[in-house]
């Protein structure tokens, strides 16, 4: 639909980004890349109670230590996504692959320190008003104001909720960090 041509849109949030770089084809314009990333044996762990709290019927009365064995659990999902390898094996070379694009291409940030994250965001995208010679009242407060809501998201958010932590080295860290 000439979206990626048409200058309306700031920001794209997709986990799709092959899709999303089509977007963006031969058009003269060029896009960014930023992305929050979480350690992976928490975001199984958080999938997991998610797929469970919504109702998921697969889920319904499984363990989380039937969940790291099962083929429900996930295998390589960042970098199958990165890299564009939905099925088959994924090897150490597609994670090179997946390492070398976050490197190369991604403003990264943390979901554990996202105040800190959307900080960088905000400077590298001149959110703050940052580069735009001297600041006026109105632009302090739109950035204070900014920030107060970033760190409000980052503390509480919307899809925050506490789950145990599996400790390092359990039978089930072990088989996640595998998959």
């Amino acid at each position: 639909a000439g979206l990626g041509q048409s200058g309306v849109v700031d920001v794209i949030l997709t986990r799709y980004i092959y899709n999303t770089a089509e977007v963006f084809k031969d058009t003269g314009h060029t896009a960014r890349c930023f992305t929050v990333l979480r350690e992976p044996i928490d975001r199984a762990v958080a999938l997991f109670h998610s797929l469970k709290r919504n109702g998921a019927q697969a889920y319904k009365n499984m363990t989380m230590l039937e969940y790291a064995k099962s083929p429900l659990a996930e295998d390589n999902w960042m970098t199958r996504t990165i890299t564009n390898t939905m099925e088959g094996t994924v090897t150490s070379a597609h994670f090179d692959v997946a390492k070398e694009i976050i490197g190369r291409k991604c403003l990264v940030g943390f979901v554990d320190n996202m105040d800190e994250s959307m900080k960088r965001y905000a400077k590298f995208f001149r959110w703050d008003g940052a580069g735009q010679g001297h600041a006026t009242t109105h632009q302090v407060k739109d950035a204070e104001e900014r920030s107060t809501c970033a760190q409000k998201l980052a503390k509480g958010g919307v899809n925050r909720h506490q789950y145990g932590k599996i400790a390092e080295g359990s039978e089930i860290w072990k088989l996640l960090k595998k998959r």
